[in-house]
C-alpha cells in the first residue's frame, strides 16, 4: 500500500474513489465530477495537503484536506475521507492522517477539524484513538422547496436580493459560531453560485439568508436581535426555498445543538432531519 500527497492529475481518481466509497453512505453523495470539485473549492481543498492510498497503483482511499485561517487560527479541515468497501478495516483513514500530519505541522497548521456522523460509532472511536475530541454536536435538516412558497414577509418588511457580504456588521447577530463549510471564507469561495437575500425594515437591514441553489445548501440565515419571532426568519427561509425546483429540498447543515431556538425554527419546516454530526478537533499544539 502506498500513501502520497495529491496533485491536480489526481482529480479523476478522486472522483471515482469518492463515488465508490460513499455508495453506501447514510447521506446520498452521488455527485458528478463538476459538483464534487465545486464542493472542494468551496471548502478550500488543498491537494498538496490531501492524501490518497493506492493499492497496486489504484486509489482505494482518499482524504481531501483544506487549509485556511478559521477562527483566527491556521487550521486544517477534513473535506471528506472515503475508503472503498473492499479496503475497509485496514486503518487506511488513520494512516492517511498520519501521512499528512507532519506536512501540516511544518506549514504552521495548529489544529485539524472534521465532522463525522454521530451514528458512525466506529469512526468516532477511531478518531478518538488518534487524539480527536468532540467539540460539539451539529444538527441538520431538510426543508421541502414547496413548504413555504406561499409565505410572504410581515407588514413593513421587504425581502430583496443583494450582494456584497458585510461580515463585520453581521457577525455580532449570530448567537453561535458557524462551522467550516458555512463560514465566510467558504461562502466567498463560491461567490458566483451564492444568492443573498436581505430583509429590510425602517430603512435598515434586519436579517439575511445565504443560499447556494446548485448545492441545495442554506449556509446562513440570521435575523437581527430585536426582530426575531416576528416572521422575518420565516420570510427569508421562504425566499431561499423559492430558489429551488419544486421537487427539491433545501439542506440546512450544521446547526449547533445548543442553539435551541434555531433548532425549533427549522424543525417547524423540516420534513426529515438529516443525521446529526460531531465536530471533532485535534490540537497540534503550539
Amino acid at each position: 500500500m502506498e500513501f502520497r500527497l495529491l496533485d491536480d492529475t489526481d482529480h479523476p481518481a478522486i472522483h471515482a474513489t469518492f463515488l465508490r466509497a460513499f455508495s453506501d453512505y447514510a447521506v446520498p453523495a452521488d455527485f458528478d465530477r463538476s459538483t464534487l470539485e465545486r464542493l472542494m473549492v468551496r471548502r478550500g481543498t488543498d491537494l498538496s495537503a490531501s492524501v490518497g492510498a493506492f493499492d497496486d497503483g489504484n486509489m482505494v482511499a482518499v482524504m481531501a484536506v483544506a487549509v485556511r485561517e478559521f477562527e483566527r487560527i491556521l487550521s486544517a479541515y477534513d473535506v471528506f475521507t472515503g475508503v472503498l468497501p473492499s479496503h475497509r478495516g485496514q486503518r487506511l483513514a488513520g494512516r492517511m492522517f498520519e501521512t499528512v500530519r507532519g506536512p501540516l505541522v511544518r506549514r504552521g497548521v495548529r489544529r485539524f477539524l472534521l465532522e463525522v456522523i454521530e451514528s458512525n460509532t466506529g469512526a468516532v472511536k477511531a478518531y478518538e484513538r488518534t487524539g480527536f475530541v468532540t467539540r460539539r454536536q451539529l444538527n441538520c435538516f431538510e426543508v421541502p422547496a414547496g413548504a413555504l412558497r406561499p409565505v410572504g414577509p410581515p407588514d413593513g418588511v421587504i425581502i430583496e436580493r443583494g450582494g456584497g457580504p458585510d461580515w463585520s456588521n453581521w457577525r455580532p447577530w449570530r448567537t453561535w459560531p458557524v462551522s467550516w463549510q458555512n463560514s465566510a471564507a467558504s461562502i466567498e469561495a463560491a461567490v458566483e453560485e451564492v444568492r443573498i437575500f436581505f430583509a429590510h425594515a425602517v430603512g435598515e437591514t434586519i436579517g439575511y439568508a445565504i443560499v447556494i441553489p446548485a448545492a441545495r445548501d442554506l449556509p446562513q440565515l440570521v435575523v437581527r436581535p430585536g426582530w426575531r419571532r416576528r416572521g422575518v426568519g420565516t420570510a427569508l427561509l421562504a425566499e431561499a426555498t423559492r430558489q429551488m425546483p419544486e421537487e427539491e429540498t433545501l439542506r440546512v447543515i450544521n446547526i449547533d445543538a445548543t442553539a435551541l431556538p434555531d433548532l425549533a425554527f427549522f424543525a417547524r419546516f423540516g420534513e426529515a432531519s438529516l443525521p446529526a454530526q460531531r465536530e471533532m478537533l485535534l490540537d497540534f499544539g503550539a
